[in-house]
């Protein structure tokens, strides 16, 4: 069986979206049953890391170029 995807956006980098989705981020293993997918700037949570000494369970993608989301099988 497959993990459902719960996507989310950071919303303003500037803003408290994401101090709030950092500050969650830490009780992910609450929910091993759920591939959550995190859409913003990776620089921003690595600022809330060291700012709010939080280690941040992330695996950020570099780039999403058109290529890497190209399907041929369609």
């Amino acid at each position: 069986m497959r993990k459902p995807i719960i996507a989310m956006t950071m919303g303003d980098p500037g803003g408290i979206g994401p101090e709030v989705i950092a500050k969650c981020l830490q009780n992910l293993e609450k929910f091993p049953q759920v591939f959550f997918l995190l859409i913003g700037a990776s620089a921003v949570f690595e600022f809330l890391e060291e700012e709010l000494r939080l280690r941040l369970p992330l695996n950020p993608i570099p780039t999403l170029h058109q290529d890497f989301l190209r399907d041929d099988s369609i």
